[in-house]
């Protein structure tokens, strides 16, 4: 199952968290990339 569990299914606000959720992950993935480079 992906995404937030508790959810169920999907609302406005897991939309929203997908998104941040997203967003935050290509800011780690450039963070590791400026560390490891």
């Amino acid at each position: 199952m992906r995404g937030i569990p508790q959810y169920g299914s999907v609302k406005p606000k897991d939309a929203i968290n997908r998104r941040l959720y997203k967003g935050l992950l290509i800011v780690e993935t450039a963070i590791y990339r400026v560390f490891v480079i």
